[in-house]
């Protein structure tokens, strides 16, 4: 799953540390939650995380929240994922 967004600290030089996490669900349970933390300074980035569903995983329509968190400040948005 990829996903794009931007980071604006006071001073362009300065580095924080952002939380990247996808959870994953159908029908309200939580299937994955893979998670990376790395270190961006001022700009626009794209991330991507792998996911792996169930062997047993059912098709249909799955949610998935992406969220890029800084300490307590954080942005998410949804998504589908359709197994056919």
């Amino acid at each position: 799953m990829m996903t794009t967004y931007t980071v604006l600290t006071p001073r362009a030089e300065d580095r924080v540390t952002v939380r990247e996490t996808r959870e994953v669900r159908r029908n309200g349970v939580l299937l994955a939650n893979p998670t990376n933390e790395i270190a961006r300074a001022n700009g626009t980035f794209s991330s991507t995380l792998p996911i792996t569903l169930p062997s047993d995983g059912a098709r249909g329509t799955y949610e998935v929240t992406t969220t890029a968190a800084v300490g307590d400040r954080s942005s998410h948005g949804p998504s589908t994922l359709i197994v056919r």
